[in-house]
């Protein structure tokens, strides 16, 4: 799941957080228009397999962050 940190009731990181509780196996990853350093780690924290700046996301290797489907 690919999933913005600016949300219009809350935002992406406790979502994410809310989500590994709940499904253990959807793989989310955070993206905003935003940038700070500190959103890699707050990301993995929140249970998130990562964060990419938006502006990023086009060149994004994204099999680097969704688990293998084909090994199962």
């Amino acid at each position: 799941m690919l999933l913005d940190i600016n949300l219009p009731d809350g935002n992406g990181f406790d979502l994410a957080a809310r989500i590994r509780e709940v499904a253990p196996d959807v793989a989310v990853l955070l993206t905003s228009s935003q940038f700070d350093d500190c959103f890699y780690a707050m990301a993995q924290a929140h249970g998130a397999r990562g964060f990419v700046p938006k502006d990023q996301l086009p060149h994004v290797d994204f099999a680097s962050f969704w688990p293998d489907v084909s090994a199962t």
